[in-house]
This record gives C-alpha cells, structure tokens and sequence, in this order.
C-alpha cells in the first residue's frame, strides 16, 4: 500500500522533509508505519515512541484529517491512499499576562 506521511514541527526536522510518499506491506497499522519512519529516521523514533513503546500522547496524528485519539493509537488500521499527519504537542503557556 502506498502512504503519505506530512511531518510538521520538530518532526519534520528529524525526517529530513515536511512528507514522504512510499510503499508499505498490505493490512498495515498505524504503529507498523511509524516503527518503519523510525527505522528510515534515527532521530524520530524517540520523538513519536515513548519508553513503553506507545506513541507518545503529546504527538498528535491524524489520517486523512481526521484525529487518530484513544488507546491503542497504534493499532489503528490503515488504507491504500491514506495520508497521515504528525505534529508534535505544543507546550508552554504562561507568557505575559
């Protein structure tokens, strides 16, 4: 099945470009694909993976612009054609008030 994965924020960084289109195995998963990107990209697979081996809650995906939310993401299946969207949290707050 082919992909098209959009990085964004520091994601897009550690993947060398803002998105990839390429070819995965059929009846693939959310977190087969990102463990792939992870094997292609050193740097990212710390940024999406916790310790636990779940993606981390502060990345948010989404495919084909709909959230991908709730517990396991990573068993999420995926489709021929879809386009995958991944962005890290945005942290912070405080600043003037």
């Amino acid at each position: 099945m082919q992909l098209t994965v959009e990085f964004h924020g520091t994601l897009r960084d550690a993947a060398d470009g803002s998105s990839v289109t390429r070819q995965f195995g059929d009846d693939q998963t959310l977190g087969a694909v990102l463990e792939a990107l992870a094997d292609d990209y050193e740097s990212l697979g710390p940024l999406v993976f916790g310790s636990d081996g779940r993606i981390r809650s502060n990345v948010a995906v989404a495919v084909n612009g709909d959230p991908v939310t709730g517990e396991p993401r990573r068993d999420r299946q995926l489709s021929d054609g879809d386009r995958l969207m991944l962005a890290p949290g945005l942290a912070g707050g405080g600043g003037n008030r």
